[in-house]
């Protein structure tokens, strides 16, 4: 079901002239049932994806947020495909018959999905957050900030921006790679035992972490972290861009 929320900025009680509009903002949502296992892929060229968790739920809630020039007309509407290959695609779609967002400023996605999927996600210019999970994560970003908070295995590449790792607690993180070409990667984490750490970095790497350090071997360009303890190995290459591996210190 679509539903649509126009919000208006109203005329200032002022002798002052009136500003120019600041544009509008819509609200469109849908709603689609999942199964266990589901492959879902959403796509933004146009702003920011935010994730939120609802464990339990047997559907994914879609909601984006378009702000358009002042006077423009919303060309934008939410789609979902069931894809060939049986992924669930999310992506913003204009209502036109031409792939066209003439008006359109941004659009913002936040999706409230169930714990028990695969999510694949693409982004342009745009932030990625999400709140802690335990399933796969692939994510492809030219720039942006991404906050990646999954047990799950990850297989990020950003090419500019930041990206952080932070697993939730308590949870055997499945490792993965993250690669980047500018953007510096931290791993925010709380027991260094949990992941082995593949790391070659055209910058510093460091971590504050005595258990690592001691552990520390470099092979060629590549620094190894940890050893037999962890189950898991995290891979992480930056082209110039510095990586952290945080245990202790400010995160």
């Amino acid at each position: 079901m679509l539903s649509c929320l126009l919000l208006l900025a109203g005329p200032a009680a002022s002798s002052e002239p009136e500003p120019a509009a600041a544009g509008e903002i819509v609200r469109l949502t849908e709603e689609i049932a999942v199964k266990d296992g589901q492959s879902l892929r959403v796509v933004n060229h146009l702003g920011n994806v935010r994730i939120r968790e609802v464990p339990l739920a047997s559907s994914v809630e879609l909601a984006l947020t378009v702000q358009t020039e002042p006077g423009a007309a919303n060309p934008v509407r939410p789609s979902i495909e069931m894809r060939d290959d049986g992924v669930l695609e999310f992506r913003p779609a204009s209502e036109g018959s031409q792939e066209s967002f003439d008006g359109v400023l941004r659009i913002d996605l936040t999706l409230a999905v169930p714990d028990r999927v695969e999510l694949d996600v693409e982004l342009a210019e745009g932030d990625f957050t999400m709140h802690g999970a335990s399933y796969p994560v692939r994510l492809r970003a030219d720039r942006g900030t991404v906050r990646v908070r999954t047990s799950g295995e990850v297989d990020v590449e950003v090419t500019e921006g930041h990206v952080v790792y932070l697993p939730p607690r308590g949870v055997a993180p499945a490792g993965g790679r993250i690669a980047t070409s500018g953007a510096p990667v931290d791993v925010l984490m709380n027991d260094p035992r949990l992941l082995a750490f593949e790391v070659l970095s055209g910058a510093a790497v460091t971590t504050d972490s005595p258990w690592l350090l001691n552990r520390r071997e470099v092979r060629g360009r590549t620094a190894h972290f940890g050893g037999d303890e962890a189950d898991a190995t995290l891979a992480i290459r930056t082209d110039a861009a510095p990586v952290r591996l945080v245990f202790e210190g400010i995160r």
